[in-house]
């Protein structure tokens, strides 16, 4: 009867710690692990001959635009942002710096989502403006 009453308990704890672990598993798994990439693409300005490159600044929905940690830099006209959280909304806007370190203001904003009443597409289309030291 011992033995009995010994094999119904381990097999009690045995069935309580794999409820356990499932709910671990189930419950303080993150919810949403997926993420995505996202490719932008530009026109070069066509008059600038002392352009150095661009910098593209990134912003979740609700925040604000960081201008001294670009999410890319580069002289390429398209870039890919890497791992972003597709549970909430991106938006992006590209400025374009000389060789002197002067930078013009922002590009027309981009969002993905984009708005429902956007044609689509994610490109970013900058509005070309001489280049001018912008204070962040």
């Amino acid at each position: 009867m011992r033995l009995s009453r010994l094999r119904i308990f381990y097999f009690s704890l045995f069935r309580l710690a794999s409820v356990v672990a499932f709910a671990i598993v189930v419950f303080l798994w993150p919810l949403n692990v997926y993420a995505f990439d996202i490719t932008l693409a530009w026109d070069p300005p066509h008059s600038e001959q002392y352009l150095a490159g661009y910098r593209i600044f990134h912003r979740q929905q609700g925040e604000t635009y960081d201008y001294n940690q670009p999410a890319w830099e580069g002289a390429d006209t398209t870039c890919t942002i890497y791992n972003l959280d597709d549970d909430t909304g991106h938006s992006f806007v590209a400025r374009a710096y000389d060789t002197a370190g002067n930078e013009s203001s922002n590009s027309n904003e981009v969002s993905w989502p984009p708005p429902s009443d956007s044609a689509g597409g994610c490109f970013i289309c900058t509005a070309w403006m001489p280049l001018r030291k912008v204070e962040n």
